[in-house]
């Protein structure tokens, strides 16, 4: 069987020198770019541009005993949940981020 091979010539100091500087440059151009990309993508996710205008919700028929709940006052209680009332459809009227 025959054995293919290519050899190159070696490249002057210079040349590889002057490509080891642009494939680093282009590398840290690279990591800049990703960066800002997440950094705008970020930016956006926290303004709520990607959040769903609706939502479908089927949870079945199950029943949850001595759920606790958490009152818009702030007060904790024990109730039983019906899972069915919360079925259906939920859309977005609007969004409120708190920084949290």
């Amino acid at each position: 069987s025959k054995c293919f091979r290519a050899e190159f010539e070696k490249q002057s100091f210079a040349l590889r020198k002057t490509m080891n500087r642009f494939l680093k440059g282009v590398c840290i151009l690279n990591l800049a770019l990703l960066l800002v990309g997440m950094g705008v993508v970020n930016a956006l996710q926290n303004k709520g541009v990607f959040y769903a205008d609706e939502i479908t919700v089927t949870f079945g028929d199950q029943i949850w005993s001595d759920a606790l709940v958490t009152l818009p006052s702030g007060d904790e209680v024990t109730r039983t949940l019906l899972f069915s009332y919360f079925n259906g459809v939920y859309r977005k009227e609007a969004v409120q981020n708190d920084g949290s």
